[in-house]
């Protein structure tokens, strides 16, 4: 490494990482990253979609990685909204009508 932080986000839902046989892939993924030397963090669905929960993530990636999270203005928090909306809706009604 170059001395940089090693760090992975992986997003958890329920349609894809429910099945037994899929968490312990996915336990056997973040064990490898873990030996490989990066840190490991899971989200979920709610801490993407929540505002409280998305700040609180991102404050911790900052923390993680050795920077700081920056207040936003409010005109920006509401595009960081609805971009949210529109990219953690249920995939499984795309392309509805």
């Amino acid at each position: 490494m170059d001395g940089s932080r090693q760090l992975v986000l992986e997003c958890q839902s329920r349609l894809i990482h429910s099945a037994a046989d899929r968490q312990l892939l996915d336990f056997d993924r973040q064990a490898a990253l873990q030996a490989m030397g990066y840190e490991y963090i899971t989200l979920t669905y709610a801490q993407l979609r929540d505002d409280a929960r998305h700040r609180e993530m991102a404050e911790l990636v900052g923390m993680k990685l050795e920077g700081r999270y920056l207040e936003k203005s409010a005109l920006l928090m509401e595009r960081e909204r609805a971009l949210r909306r529109e990219l953690f809706c249920d995939w499984r009604r795309l392309g509805e009508v």
